[in-house]
């Protein structure tokens, strides 16, 4: 007997196929097209009573960024990490900023930019030589980021002590 799928529900079912394993082929069914690229995940549809697995490429949904931040002359034995991750799919995006062992507390800047061309400038509050910036879309106004957008930690006194570069993850 087979179950009832309500009209009302859709539901993602999280699998990681690679091409060439027939997997994909047995899933899309005949009739649709296999996918040739690495699928994270399928989405179960219905339209009329009729479910059906429609493929959703990883590289369409999820943008993953970071980039490790390295210290300048100016406080040597500092460090940090940005991270940048955006769901097309959710329109959601976060962006975070750690650094540790920064020598002067107090409240410094991140400042994002790409080409030279500032795309966000945000405060951070350093507390014993720690600090976290974490940001959400749904609460900031973040600028959608790519790879080989410049991350700079500024300390209080507006000096340069941490930068890096965010890479695809």
């Amino acid at each position: 007997m087979k179950r009832p799928i309500h009209r009302t529900t859709s539901l993602l079912v999280v699998l990681v196929l690679f091409a060439g394993s027939g997997c994909t082929e047995r899933l899309t069914g005949p009739d649709q097209p296999a996918a040739t690229d690495h699928l994270d995940a399928f989405v179960v549809t219905e339209a009329a009573g009729n479910a059906a697995l429609t493929p959703v490429p990883a590289a369409l949904d999820r943008v993953r960024l970071e980039g490790e931040l390295s210290a300048t002359s100016t406080d040597p034995l500092a460090s940090g990490k940005a991270k940048y991750e955006a769901r097309t799919d959710r329109n959601r995006s976060r962006f975070s900023t750690e650094v540790e062992d920064v020598s002067v507390d107090g409240e410094g800047e991140v400042v994002v930019s790409r080409d030279g061309t500032e795309l966000m400038r945000a405060t951070i509050s350093i507390v014993n030589g720690f600090g976290d910036l974490n940001m959400s879309s749904r609460r900031d106004d973040i600028p959608e980021m790519l790879s080989g957008d410049l991350v700079e930690v500024y300390n209080a006194d507006g000096v340069l002590i941490l930068s890096g570069t965010l890479a695809t993850k």
